[in-house]
C-alpha cells in the first residue's frame, strides 16, 4: 500500500512508527553487520518523504 503522506500529518505518524517497528527485526537480521546507523537512518527517510 502506499503511504498517505500528502494526506495527512496523522496517518503519517503512525505509519512511520508501524514501519520502524516491522522493519527492525527484518533490518536487523538482512543487515547484521551492515550499517546500523544508515540503515535506521535510511529507512526513515523514504516513510518521512
Amino acid at each position: 500500500m502506499v503511504y498517505p503522506q500528502p494526506k495527512v500529518l496523522t496517518p503519517c505518524r503512525k505509519d512511520v512508527l508501524v514501519v520502524p517497528l516491522g522493519w527492525l527485526p527484518l533490518s536487523g537480521r538482512a543487515h547484521s553487520t551492515s550499517t546500523s546507523s544508515t540503515s535506521s537512518s535510511g529507512s526513515r527517510t523514504p516513510p518521512l518523504g
